[in-house]
């Protein structure tokens, strides 16, 4: 009797759902001690009484003992992860410093057309290789000192990590001599020695003289035509990205072994070798990523906050990409989007048609709605609403791409300012020579100074947020107002502004921004 009512009160404890841990503790030990009595209240109804002899309580006992084994291995089994298998293979390392270390290397494109995607992609768990070609910044040394200066700047902004480290790798060394290296190399130096904060992440190229005296360099010189075991160069930057590694903190990191199991469930639905495109469940909302780890008993009702903390650390480390609601199980999804959407063959009109949109998903398997959040978070689109009425939903005609508008042209010869700006339309005749954009006399205008930092990824995703708030009050379908470096938007009725991205200054790149009434 006592043996059949504790197995009924497992069955029944394992059945109960509970949403707290605290309930888990005090109600399932109740049900155990409910059978027990159960049990004995059943054997003395039918008259049984328990003999304390060493036969019975040796049964007793290992009753108990195979009791608890089996709802260890049920748990276990219910899990189906290993793990007293990774907890032994870990307990083989003596400190954390001998544990291995997984590398992701994620490949930026540094054309201008991707200078927006950096808040994508840009880590505060990473370390940076800032790649250039040696040859190429001689030829024009001041447009490369601007771009490498910007990109540091990119990193500092965006990866929000005050222990942040990069590395400067100059490629092409042997196709320029010797001495022509140190002087870029000086030139990298006292540039970015103005900078303090750019300072701090840079690690230094130290290099041994013969006279047993060491110097510094802030850019490692490397060549791509030979192996890196002929590089004496490349070998000093591998070994200094690797004491890098081992001392950076977030590889400290100590996380629960159940989430190596959300771990293997990333992996397995990211893209297949040998498959085209990518599983239909790359991407999930975050509500249905809950329900997976509770079912998969990563984790149990109640512990939202550690499953938040999870997926941020996942997010962080680059193994995810955590999206407002959304999961995107394989960052190289998103790479692959932005790639695919900036080779789209567009019309003259620069607008996209939802029909490219949907082909553009359907060729990587990719979730449509999903994809249209994800675009729309980082302002890389914005939906081009028919009317101001229009409900906005993730499905519409066209959209708006900043990425891939054409340049206003400026060379247009300007008449004098028509007094109702609102009803030219230099689009409608390009003989107008744009009264459109003229200023007018009441007209007030700001100039916004980036100074060394590029504004050009700034100012697309300016482009998208005011397109669609200027959208809420005037139709935009049939009028040109956007450009790549210029854009004309309303804020309701009461007045219009223009944005301008301005001929950037040696030591100055301008943002323009010009209201007047309506």
């Amino acid at each position: 009797a006592l043996v059949m009512w504790l197995y009924l009160a497992r069955s029944l404890a394992r059945k109960i759902d509970l949403e707290h841990k605290l309930e888990k503790v005090l109600i399932k030990p109740l049900i155990d001690l409910a059978g027990i009595l159960m049990g004995l209240l059943w054997g003395k109804i039918f008259g049984l009484s328990f003999v304390l002899d060493f036969v019975n309580v040796m049964f007793s006992v290992i009753f108990l003992g195979l009791m608890i084994y089996f709802e260890v291995e049920f748990r276990m089994r219910k899990t189906k992860y290993p793990y007293k298998l990774v907890g032994k293979s870990i307990s083989r390392f003596t400190s954390k410093e001998n544990l291995p270390k997984k590398m992701l290397l994620l490949d930026f494109a540094g054309d201008r057309l991707y200078y927006a995607t950096h808040p994508l992609f840009i880590s505060s768990h990473a370390i940076f290789l800032v790649v250039f070609s040696l040859v190429k910044f001689v030829q024009n040394e001041n447009l490369h000192m601007r771009r490498l200066i910007f990109w540091l700047h990119s990193i500092a902004a965006h990866a929000k990590n005050p222990e942040c480290k990069v590395f400067l790798v100059g490629t092409h060394k042997d196709l320029l001599p010797r001495k022509r290296r140190k002087q870029i190399t000086k030139s990298i130096t006292k540039k970015i020695g103005h900078h303090p904060r750019l300072l701090e992440m840079i690690v230094f190229n130290m290099v041994n003289g013969s006279d047993n005296t060491s110097r510094h360099s802030f850019v490692f010189c490397v060549e791509n035509s030979v192996h890196i075991a002929n590089d004496i160069e490349g070998l000093r930057l591998r070994e200094a990205l690797e004491k890098e590694v081992h001392r950076a903190e977030h590889v400290k990191y100590e996380i629960p072994l159940r989430w190596l199991k959300f771990y293997d469930l990333t992996n397995s639905r990211k893209r297949r070798k040998g498959r085209k495109g990518y599983p239909k469940n790359c991407t999930s909302s975050k509500e249905a990523v809950w329900n997976i780890v509770r079912n998969e008993s990563i984790f149990d009702e109640g512990e939202e906050g550690a499953f938040d903390q999870m997926l941020d650390f996942y997010h962080r480390v680059g193994e995810i990409k955590l999206m407002e609601d959304f999961v995107v199980f394989d960052p190289q999804l998103v790479v692959d989007l932005l790639t695919n959407l900036l080779r789209m063959p567009i019309q003259d009109s620069d607008f996209v048609p939802l029909v490219l949109m949907e082909k553009l998903c359907k060729n990587l398997n990719a979730p449509f709605k999903e994809v249209i959040t994800i675009l729309r978070h980082f302002d890389i689109v914005c939906p081009l609403l028919n009317t101001p009425l229009q409900e906005d939903t993730a499905y519409t005609d066209y959209y708006i791409v900043p990425l891939l508008l054409k340049r206003l042209d400026r060379k247009r010869d300007i008449l004098e300012v028509e007094d109702d700006i609102l009803s030219s339309d230099p689009e409608s005749d390009y003989d107008s020579r744009l009264p459109f954009w003229q200023n007018r006399p009441t007209d007030v205008t700001f100039l916004f100074n980036f100074k060394e930092f590029n504004p050009d990824a700034i100012f697309v995703r300016l482009l998208a947020r005011c397109s669609y708030v200027s959208q809420q009050s005037h139709d935009l379908s049939n009028r040109r107002n956007v450009y790549s470096d210029a854009g004309r938007f309303y804020q309701s009725n009461d007045f219009y502004y223009k944005i301008e991205l301005c001929t950037s200054a040696d030591e100055q790149s301008l943002v323009q921004v010009t209201i007047g009434s309506s």
